[in-house]
């Protein structure tokens, strides 16, 4: 994935007219952590609208209606709660609330192991599919 200023502004454009003017910062921190978030869980939604609701929460602590700083507080709580792994989804285990349910990704390099936070289960990625 890009990280140039102009790829992160590029990928950010969904982000636009959430912010106040000078935000060119925000917007590319934004888009960082969409792909970190998407990377963790492809299926994932980090639409505006999502994260705006998901940030609501936020929004009593006093915080001016900063649009871009609550999506922000919305996308490291979603990757907070999806798992951090030790070195992407390729390598290290995940950790995460998947119900009880299989994993929700695929590793990228066709291995992987991934921890259920909800029921204690650990999951191995190997031959195609988790075991």
């Amino acid at each position: 994935m890009a990280t140039d200023p102009q790829s992160l502004l590029s990928a950010a454009n969904l982000y636009q007219g959430y912010g106040a003017s000078g935000y060119q910062l925000d917007l590319m921190i934004l888009a960082l952590l969409a792909q970190i978030s998407k990377q963790q869980n492809p299926m994932i939604a980090t639409d505006p609208q999502t994260l705006l609701s998901a940030a609501s929460c936020y929004q009593c602590l006093g915080a001016d209606a900063y649009g871009l700083k609550l999506m922000m507080l919305a996308l490291l709580a979603q990757i907070v709660n999806n798992g951090i792994s030790g070195g992407g989804l390729g390598s290290g285990i995940v950790f995460g609330n998947y119900g009880g349910g299989q994993p929700n990704f695929t590793p990228a390099s066709g291995t992987g192991a991934a921890f259920d936070t909800s029921i204690g289960r650990p999951w191995f990625y190997y031959n195609g599919a988790w075991n």
